[in-house]
């Protein structure tokens, strides 16, 4: 995922989460961008993992991200999601870390 579609995604949660995300993921003092934190900290863990640097590299279709989004959407963990979550917020997020 992009580094500034990690960081629209933290400044998406609510006031005085971001910081405790980004203070959870061990490394340097997170400063006054926690947001920005997070996305570098997120990214670091990604690399130094070898993980795909997004669905395409992981061998995800496009044309199979709308029923992905659809499932997505269906699941529990989107009732708990800090920010609103359905099919087209889903879509988004998995458009953008194609």
């Amino acid at each position: 995922m992009a580094r500034d579609e990690c960081r629209r995604i933290a400044t998406g949660l609510p006031r005085g989460r971001q910081g405790k995300t980004a203070d959870s993921i061990p490394g340097p003092d997170p400063g006054p961008d926690p947001a920005g934190a997070v996305a570098d900290r997120l990214e670091h863990l990604a690399v130094h993992a070898g993980l795909p640097r997004g669905l395409r590299a992981a061998g995800v279709s496009r044309e199979h991200l709308p029923a992905l989004a659809g499932h997505a959407a269906e699941q529990w963990t989107g009732r708990f999601n800090p920010r609103p979550f359905d099919a087209v917020g889903a879509l988004q997020l998995y458009e953008a870390a194609y």
